[in-house]
């Protein structure tokens, strides 16, 4: 996505080592004595990105307290849950690479991606059953089913070039949105934060998810492959109309619109031919006021917050969502 790397990686600096842990600890939950799945564990072992998430539970949980085993345990399920849902993604995109690296599906094929994030979602869900918090596993299960309701949302409007702003951004809500704002949520309630700071950070975190989702896809359609480090245009090819899209379709005269219809629907759109239009529609410009306008409304979610140190971090992880170079 089209944001500063490196405001990211000072953002989440102050919990690095926990991160650490969460690392080590689902390398742990999918280690496997049999040696003949060890190319396919060797590759989710490799494959871990910067862990986005559970920096933001653990910068949540730091506000208040000091991160304890269940945090990290926690943590290291929502991450599993994420990669789970990305090897599915890739799979259903037909995407070639993904962090700079191909995809299980490009790799193998996609029956052993499938398989590899349904083991990923096997083992998450096994480790869940030990954390002894009824509260924490329906938190966790009711992400997981807004999630999957999400995408076939996403699915149901596939080819609706009728598709309204409310209609995007309730699907990003539940398939995007809705994990950052459970994983803020369990960094504060298993720090013992009180309720209403347990409920300002669950907005930060829902507030910051549609950001960044909306940012992610301005970024699949106009964004370079080698910065972004994967398969874009997997929107384009699969007409799940994003933001962009949307309001270039809501302000072009009937002809541009019919157009643009069509070139999406017989599939020769082009990113620089995109880019240039949802320039001169204004819709580039569009798409980054409403990234800017979500991430205030998280900032001030963190006004609840008396720690100083985990109210910069997180607002610098929200203002490095906002696009640099567009």
């Amino acid at each position: 996505m089209p944001t500063s790397v490196s405001d990211i990686t000072s953002a989440i600096r102050p919990v690095e080592a926990g991160l650490s842990l969460v690392s080590d600890t689902i390398n742990d939950i999918i280690s496997d004595s049999d040696p003949r799945l060890g190319c396919f564990l060797d590759y989710l072992k490799d494959t871990h990105g910067k862990m986005l998430r559970p920096a933001m539970l653990l910068l949540c949980c730091q506000a208040f307290s000091n991160a304890k085993p269940i945090h990290i345990k926690v943590a290291a399920i929502i991450e599993m849950t994420h990669a789970a849902t990305l090897l599915h993604d890739d799979v259903i995109d037909s995407a070639q690479s993904r962090r700079h690296k191909p995809t299980a599906n490009q790799i193998w094929n996609p029956r052993i991606a499938i398989l590899l994030g349904d083991f990923l979602l096997s083992r998450a869900f096994a480790i869940s059953t030990t954390l002894g918090r009824s509260d924490v596993s329906e938190i966790l299960a009711k992400t997981t089913d807004e999630i999957c309701r999400g995408e076939m949302l996403q699915g149901s409007q596939r080819n609706n070039f009728d598709i309204t702003v409310a209609d995007y951004i309730e699907i990003i809500d539940k398939k995007t949105a809705v994990f950052f704002s459970a994983s803020c949520q369990l960094g504060a309630l298993l720090a013992d934060a009180d309720e209403e700071s347990v409920e300002n950070l669950s907005a930060f975190g829902l507030n910051f998810g549609i950001a960044f989702q909306i940012a992610d896809d301005l970024v699949d359609i106009i964004g370079d492959e080698s910065t972004a480090g994967k398969t874009l245009m997997r929107d384009i090819a699969q007409n799940n109309l994003t933001l962009p899209i949307i309001h270039a379709l809501s302000v072009l005269p009937p002809d541009s619109k019919a157009e643009l219809i069509d070139s999406l629907t017989t599939g020769v759109a082009t990113s620089e031919n995109l880019n240039s239009l949802l320039t001169s529609a204004g819709s580039i410009k569009y798409t980054i006021s409403q990234i800017d306008a979500y991430v205030e409304k998280a900032i001030k979610h963190l006004n609840c917050l008396s720690d100083d140190s985990a109210r910069k971090s997180l607002t610098k992880l929200a203002q490095a969502v906002i696009p640099e170079k567009i």
